[in-house]
């Protein structure tokens, strides 16, 4: 009797086997899409992750100040270069030292700008994180700097010769701590 149900079981020559059932996709909802950056965007966010390289590296005195050249410039009438050679200036004179740790910048977006100068323009969004370096003066002292994340825009253009850093402002985006 068992083998008659078995044998019941399946299908039989006089009967086409049941469909499989089709699955249904599913509608759970997918990512957003990431947007797709420019190569104007890619450039300049590159040139500011190489800017705070370069600046870190001449502030703890692995490089010569004069490596910023090559990835920050002036624009018409402004000084932004002299301002980082005055806040390396000031460190070198006061405290004959260097700084120590790490001064973390995050990319967190950009946006193609106006053209100003009639030069291509980029504002890279970043996070500037403060918490984990600090000043060692001459005698091997650590002096702590105030600890913050802030929020900076830096304003990227390019020029003939490739793409600068020539400014930086607050920035009105909100860093995560």
């Amino acid at each position: 009797m068992i083998a008659l149900l078995v044998a019941g079981c399946g299908p039989t020559p006089e009967q086409p086997p049941s469909p499989t059932p089709t699955p249904t996709p599913s509608l759970t909802a997918s990512p957003e899409p990431s947007p797709v950056k420019s190569a104007e965007q890619l450039a300049a966010e590159s040139k500011v992750e190489e800017m705070n390289r370069t600046y870190w590296s001449v502030m703890t005195k692995q490089a010569d100040p004069n490596n910023l050249y090559g990835v920050i410039r002036n624009r018409a009438g402004e000084e932004y270069v002299a301002s980082y050679f005055r806040m390396y200036s000031t460190m070198d004179a006061q405290m004959g030292g260097r700084a120590e740790g790490e001064r973390t910048v995050s990319i967190q977006g950009s946006d193609v700008a106006e053209d100003l100068d009639g030069r291509s323009t980029v504002e890279v969004s970043t996070c500037v994180d403060d918490r984990t370096w600090w000043f060692v003066d001459k005698d091997g002292t650590k002096i702590p700097v105030e600890p913050v994340v802030n929020p900076v825009v830096f304003t990227v253009q390019e020029f003939p010769d490739g793409w600068f850093v020539v400014g930086e402002r607050d920035g009105a985006h909100t860093c995560e701590v």
